[in-house]
């Protein structure tokens, strides 16, 4: 997938990237598909603190 390359926005309230590609469109949030076709994708914790972003953090 070329999820980098997604469209972001909105869906029922709702942040989401959908794949130039494809079309399907995952949750921001949950990684879930919400064309209900494909698998889920992963998701990972992600803060900014001081003009830095963590991904994947351990508090």
């Amino acid at each position: 997938m070329a999820l980098s390359r997604g469209i972001i926005g909105e869906q029922h309230m709702e942040a989401k990237v959908a794949c130039p590609l494809h079309k399907n469109t995952f949750s921001l949030k949950t990684g879930k598909n919400l064309n209900g076709s494909l698998d889920a994708i992963a998701t990972y914790p992600v803060k900014i603190e001081d003009g830095f972003v963590y991904v994947g953090f351990s508090e």
